[in-house]
């Protein structure tokens, strides 16, 4: 007679799932068995191997990474794969973005292969993070770089505005100084937690924008034409007399020109959100 024992990993069925905060956490596959589906929209016909299993709570709208990519804060040692879904139980799970090699980053090259996913999530979701290998003889370990970004935190994911009242919310976005900065109606100095729009004007006259007396922070507006690779700034304000620290801005624009309008705070740990959204 023989006697067997099995230990299994904690997360290594979907039903059996660690919780992962934001930012780096090391984790491994080793002895992990395959249990997710195969999705054919995925890199290398979607199988993914020897999968260990997370959850990642969404503190707020935008667009998740989760990487292995060294370029990106993560690492691992062996050839990964990660999947990512949003639901509400693991029976009811909906594919959101997957990843086996980055292609974006030397990290996706030989010898690395490693990975970046990203998806988007809506503030309260939860997301189910899969990280397993390309290979069925893949394991290893690493270290998982989780974060999540305003959709509109760079220039490129820019959103559309229309004349009228905009809600938004600077909370959580990062800071980009590569763009140039507005030296005109207040200190001076870089923006902070910018969030970017589009504004394509209907007609040729005087586009009036504003935060006045509206946000509860120090706020920066900046209005450039161009592409986000070429841009020229045409009109910033930081503040306006009558406005505290909040911003007014007038520029003349031309029927038919997009223009792109960055939002910020006046140096660090300024942001935060308009309760009641200005004029254009």
């Amino acid at each position: 007679m023989l006697l067997r024992l099995h230990l299994q990993r904690v997360q290594d069925h979907r039903t059996m799932i660690v919780q992962m905060p934001s930012g780096l956490t090391a984790f491994d596959n080793i002895n992990a068995s395959t249990d997710g589906e195969i999705h054919g929209e995925c890199m290398f016909g979607g199988a993914t191997y020897n999968d260990v299993w997370y959850t990642h709570e969404a503190a707020f709208s935008g667009i998740i990474t989760v990487t292995t990519c060294e370029q990106l804060g993560g690492s691992a040692d062996y050839d990964t794969d990660i999947v990512l879904y949003v639901g509400d139980t693991c029976g009811n799970l909906t594919l959101i973005g997957c990843n086996e090699d980055d292609e974006l980053n030397d990290c996706g090259n030989a010898p690395d292969y490693h990975s970046t996913a990203t998806g988007a999530v809506q503030e309260g979701d939860t997301v189910y993070i899969r990280v397993g290998s390309y290979s069925s003889n893949g394991e290893g370990s690493g270290v998982l770089n989780v974060y999540t970004l305003l959709a509109n935190d760079e220039c490129s994911g820019a959103l559309p505005i229309a004349l009228g009242q905009t809600e938004f919310n600077t909370t959580y976005a990062t800071n980009n100084y590569s763009y140039e900065e507005c030296l005109d109606g207040g200190d001076g100095s870089v923006t902070t937690q910018d969030i970017w729009y589009t504004y394509e004007a209907p007609s040729a006259g005087t586009l009036k924008i504003s935060t006045c007396n509206q946000v509860d922070f120090d706020s920066v507006l900046l209005l450039y034409s161009g592409g986000c690779d070429s841009l020229v700034l045409i009109g910033c304000d930081d503040d306006t007399d009558g406005c505290s620290l909040s911003s007014y801005l007038e520029v003349s624009v031309q029927q038919g020109q997009t223009y792109r309008l960055r939002v910020g705070g006046w140096l660090d740990n300024q942001f935060g959100f308009e309760p009641s959204p200005p004029h254009a």
